[in-house]
């Protein structure tokens, strides 16, 4: 979902960082026999982030799930494999990850010794006990969780602050401005 993709860019660029959507990562033949899928197409990151300061580089990979139940626990323990691939097969977390850095190392968009971490956008969460358990299964893991408590907490101040040309800026805006007005 291309909407909810740029509005996480957008809150995730407030936050200091350089983002590019919809990132085609470059694997050499010998990284996809690696992953044991030779024939594998350019996997596309959703939205990839950048931060000069602490030298870091955000893979976030976005599920907006609006209209339906949301993300669970168990997708990030028992099943989605399909879904979240990057999350459950560490080899190939690892191979995407190494050649992201090693493209925006060689392009010069990020300096020497980036690291990659791995993070969810989504914006439900099926219930607050899931919510507590993803948050304990991505600190564990090193990953990071931009929940729906996040991207609303980061919408109501993007709401609140300067006027930017942007759409999803103006719409929270406009949406803030209203609210409550019948």
């Amino acid at each position: 979902m291309d909407a909810f993709e740029n509005l996480v860019a957008t809150l995730v660029h407030a936050d200091g960082y350089w983002v590019r959507t919809s990132f085609a990562v470059e694997l050499t033949k010998d990284e996809k026999r690696a992953v044991d899928n030779p024939t594998m197409p350019r996997p596309e990151i959703d939205v990839l982030a950048y931060k000069p300061a602490l030298n870091e580089v955000l893979v976030i990979e976005c599920k907006s799930y609006l209209d339906s139940t949301g993300v669970t626990h168990r997708n990030f323990t028992e099943t989605s494999k399909h879904r979240y691939k990057l999350f459950h097969n560490p080899v190939l977390w690892r191979v995407v990850g190494r050649a992201i850095i090693r493209q925006l190392e060689k392009s010069g968009a990020i300096l020497s010794g980036a690291r990659a971490t791995l993070c969810l956008a989504t914006g439900r969460i099926r219930n607050n006990s899931d919510r507590e358990l993803l948050h304990a299964v991505f600190s564990k893991r090193g990953w990071r969780l931009f929940d729906d408590r996040w991207i609303s907490e980061r919408t109501q101040g993007m709401a609140k602050s300067a006027y930017v040309n942007d759409a999803a800026i103006i719409a929270l805006k406009m949406a803030d401005r209203f609210r409550g007005a019948s």
